[in-house]
């Protein structure tokens, strides 16, 4: 998991929802809620990330990530 996430950002994870090219991974999204939890993702990012989420919506797969990583 640690090297699918090694050179990931708040900002690039956030652009990849916002984009809609392609749907996170199971490890991206536990690796941003980890984030969240530690202070290292920023309130109004988590917001830019779930913004994205409305728009675009969320495949069975990273629901079920969200769901596990919380």
């Amino acid at each position: 998991m640690e090297s699918e996430t090694a050179n990931l950002t708040p900002q690039l994870f956030i652009a990849k929802k916002r984009e809609a090219k392609e749907p996170h991974t199971s490890a991206e999204i536990a690796w941003f809620i980890q984030q969240f939890m530690s202070g290292n993702v920023k309130d109004y990012q988590m917001t830019a990330w779930l913004m994205a989420v409305c728009i675009n919506g969320m495949t069975a797969e990273e629901t079920a990530a969200l769901t596990e990583a919380m």
